[in-house]
């Protein structure tokens, strides 16, 4: 769903405006307002996932509540493997809540539309531009930096470990994580969903 078109609908609607809110309005304010408003909503929303999860464990009376069981799901804005936006989520076994997520792109319509090093305004734009583009990666490896990502920083985040593994059978991202010994020696278990 377009949000500016039915926000310019809602306004000629309640007759404020027949012609809208322009496009370059409408992104400034996702920008400066919108999305850090959602982002900040998001980190409260992790945080007391995180919260309730550790407090189910130690109902469950597990040995180690902080060592739980976990999803990690990925998907891109494209289909197929030649999206330039991904995302990771890892989701809690028992109680289906996301823990953390990551959202990966390779491309920027900014620095793909704005000045070129050689002309006089670049250095302004430049100062000014939040660049877009957080990776070089194609869509294939931001699933295993997305990953590694999320469990690497499990502990600084959550104070959890993701000790368990749920995966749909693509081991690179698994592999990955045992190559970088991402809780030292406590090893993640891998398991194997299996189609119905």
């Amino acid at each position: 769903m377009n949000v500016l078109a039915t926000l310019n609908d809602i306004f000629a609607a309640m007759n404020i405006s027949h012609r809208g809110m322009h496009k370059k309005p409408w992104q400034c304010y996702v920008k400066e307002k919108l999305t850090p408003a959602a982002t900040r909503a998001a980190e409260k929303v992790l945080k007391r996932s995180a919260d309730s999860v550790r407090q189910l464990y130690r109902e469950l009376n597990i040995d180690n509540p902080n060592n739980i069981a976990v999803a990690f799901d990925r998907s891109w804005m494209t289909r197929g493997h030649r999206s330039h936006i991904g995302v990771g989520a890892v989701i809690e076994l028992f109680s289906g809540l996301v823990l953390d997520y990551v959202v990966y792109s390779n491309f920027c319509a900014g620095c793909e539309r704005g000045p070129k090093d050689d002309d006089a305004s670049y250095p302004s734009w430049k100062e000014s531009h939040r660049c877009q583009k957080n990776t070089d990666k194609n869509a294939g490896e931001m699933e295993v930096l997305a990953g590694l990502t999320l469990f690497q920083r499990s502990l600084e985040k959550h104070g959890l470990r993701y000790t368990t593994m749920l995966s749909d059978g693509d081991s690179r991202m698994y592999l990955a994580l045992l190559e970088s010994n991402v809780y030292g020696y406590i090893k993640i278990q891998k398991e194997d969903c299996k189609p119905c």
